[in-house]
């Protein structure tokens, strides 16, 4: 794959898109296994709900429920963003990988994982507090922390502070790709409230899970691009180099 000689919105996009078309196959199954305990988790709630059982229990378990639901969502992201960036890597060294290479990867750095996406949720949270523009900023900023993390085997804080580093300078293609990402989330979740309202509840449950899993795909397609191409426009550093790491 060339590298980039800029980044912009078209060479983000279409180098993503390009990523995704080719590693689907892989990439697919891996977000789905990745997000099945929270998926598993989501379903439980979704037949307490069904049974009237969740009306049975008390605030503070329900409200224990929702948090440890949430918990385990965040770190199956981050699992699956890690295990996409390193298979995004290897194919951009045209070398072949399979989804139990890259979980194994992603599992060797749950740690570091489960860091990073607390510090990078509790920054961007801190900034939605702040008229929710600065947590816009924040996230976008931190966009390449995952990639970071795994390539260069950082700290979680170390990791947040190379991401806004890289990304300084190019943040508004970034946004401007989430925010396209994020409108078309807004679709699919009217689209899922009708099926709720008019259909099953139980089966906008599984359109959710689904969607998340399309929006975690191409999420860390993306996040694994921004890296690569902003450390190859700002460094000179190339695919070979970065996938190097994990010979």
């Amino acid at each position: 794959m060339e590298l980039p000689l800029s980044v912009s919105f078209d060479s983000l996009f279409v180098r993503t898109f390009t990523q995704l078309v080719r590693g689907f196959r892989i990439f697919l199954p891996l977000v789905f296994l990745a997000l099945l305990p929270y998926g598993g988790m989501l379903a439980i709630v979704e037949w307490f709900e069904l049974t009237g059982k969740m009306t049975e229990t008390t605030f503070v378990m329900n409200s224990v429920m929702m948090i440890v639901l949430m918990f385990v969502n965040i770190i199956a992201a981050q699992i699956a963003t890690a295990g996409v960036s390193f298979g995004v890597f290897r194919h951009m060294r045209e070398a072949t990988t399979s989804v139990g290479e890259c979980l194994q990867v992603a599992g060797e750095r749950w740690l570091g994982l489960l860091g990073a996406a607390l510090l990078v949720g509790l920054a961007i949270m801190g900034g939605i507090l702040l008229f929710i523009v600065p947590g816009v900023i924040v996230g976008v900023a931190l966009t390449a922390t995952i990639p970071a993390l795994v390539v260069e085997k950082l700290t979680p804080l170390d990791a947040l502070r190379r991401s806004w580093d890289l990304t300084a300078g190019y943040r508004l293609q970034i946004f401007v790709i989430a925010l396209l990402v994020f409108i078309l989330g807004v679709v699919v979740a009217i689209i899922i409230t009708v099926v709720e309202l008019f259909a099953s509840s139980m089966l906008s449950a599984l359109l959710n899970f689904g969607w998340q899993v399309l929006a975690a795909t191409f999420n860390g397609v993306f996040a694994a691009v921004i890296y690569h191409d902003l450390r190859a426009v700002k460094e000179g550093l190339g695919e070979h180099d970065l996938a190097s790491v994990f010979d």
